[in-house]
């Protein structure tokens, strides 16, 4: 998954990324008239301050975006966007889906349904040939 100006997370990256010191200092300059906000943001995660800095971010998604790819070039390592996927997103429901997946492939299916914090009560399978599987989740 790649990320663009448009992406719909782009305020939330930024409300996680202000607890990392550098992109905190970086973005108070980048960004002056929400600097005092980001600096409560940390304080008090519960004020309205976040609501401010989501707002400003998403009314300015081109500027937020070319801030956001230049940190990130700069500091490869201080964001991964599968570990923060894994927090915000919605869980995939499977029940009541069948799923065919290659034996070999199983691992990474497994590794897909815990990032996409899969739903279901529990499941089954069902070998189709020497290669393949269906899994049925109940």
């Amino acid at each position: 998954m790649t990320i663009d100006e448009n992406y719909p997370h782009l305020g939330k990256i930024f409300l996680y990324l202000i607890n990392n010191a550098e992109f905190k200092t970086l973005a108070q300059k980048w960004a002056p008239e929400i600097a005092e906000d980001i600096d409560s943001a940390i304080i008090n995660p519960n004020c309205a301050c976040r609501n401010r800095i989501h707002n400003y971010v998403m009314e300015n998604k081109e500027k937020s975006y070319i801030f956001f790819k230049d940190f990130i070039n700069t500091n490869p390592g201080a964001f991964d966007l599968n570990h923060f996927l894994h927090f915000i997103a919605p869980p995939k429901n499977y029940s009541g889906t069948v799923e065919r997946i290659k034996i070999s492939d199983w691992s990474k299916f497994v590794e897909k349904i815990h990032l996409e914090k899969g739903k279901f009560h529990n499941f089954s399978l069902l070998k189709v040939d020497e290669e393949n599987v269906d899994v049925f989740f109940i």
